[in-house]
């Protein structure tokens, strides 16, 4: 993956990865970023966020993700900043945008840049355009393809027959007979889980029957698809598909789910 969105000939070892997320569980916060990686020599931090729409203020959340990462690695490394020893150099971060939405980008980086004298940042995202026809790389073995291959489907199906759980049915069998995430995709563990997140259908009709949410969203009434997203929100469903039903940026799902103190 990290190849793919770099687009770079520059490959790292699998082996000298491994998973350094912002676990609420640990972090005891409502913030926690898409996926993040860290080398196992602390050189390097890779922070990739999944995003259906570029809003301008996406570079500085990451560097927030950042910022809270750093936090944890001091403290799971038992880094004192009171100490009167100097700081080791802290891992070298660099940031994605992995973007999968409906319009052309027209950008493939964002800047974020704050200068008040004493303080200056610059702060650089590069937008990789994963989406399934602008993959150069479309081999089988390429787990990224078959991710992309996967939610290209998903989100076909859904658009077209608003019924979330056939919609994860066909995509994964399209996946098996094109031959994406083999060996991953067959498994109860991958059915489970990701059938938890996309099992919709019973879910949003009995919001909708209780809340009369479905006129709301016919109508596009702000105040109704807040009430919607929260609804949403409490029942599990991921925050990607519900700015899709809703039809607003996952930000402003972010957003919501923020004030409202719901972790999504």
């Amino acid at each position: 993956m990290h190849e793919e969105i770099k687009n770079t000939d520059t490959v790292l070892n699998p082996a000298e990865l491994q998973l350094f997320d912002l676990d609420s569980s640990i972090t005891k916060r409502n913030r926690i970023n898409d996926i993040s990686f860290i080398t196992k020599d602390n050189k390097l931090i890779i922070l990739v966020e999944h995003q259906s729409y570029i809003t301008p203020n996406l570079a500085f959340k990451i560097f927030l993700y950042y910022i809270e990462l750093i936090q944890l690695w001091l403290k799971l490394n038992k880094k004192n900043i009171h100490s009167t020893t100097p700081l080791p150099n802290l891992p070298t971060p660099e940031f994605y945008i992995a973007y999968n939405g409906k319009e052309d980008l027209k950008s493939t980086v964002q800047e974020f840049n704050l200068d008040y004298g004493v303080i200056k940042i610059n702060i650089l995202v590069k937008i990789a355009d994963i989406r399934y026809s602008k993959l150069k790389n479309k081999s089988l073995d390429n787990p990224l393809a078959g991710y992309s291959y996967f939610y290209h489907v998903l989100y076909k199906e859904i658009a077209e027959n608003k019924d979330f759980n056939n919609a994860f049915d066909i995509a994964r069998q399209e996946c098996i007979k094109e031959g994406y995430l083999k060996g991953f995709i067959e498994k109860e563990d991958f059915i489970v889980n990701y059938k938890d997140i996309f099992d919709y259908d019973k879910q949003i009709m009995t919001i909708a029957e209780e809340k009369g949410i479905e006129k709301g969203i016919e109508k596009g009434e702000i105040e109704t698809k807040k009430e919607t997203a929260i609804e949403m929100m409490k029942e599990g469903l991921d925050k990607h598909l519900i700015a899709r039903i809703i039809k607003k940026p996952i930000d402003w799902v972010e957003d919501i789910a923020t004030r409202n103190e719901i972790s999504v």
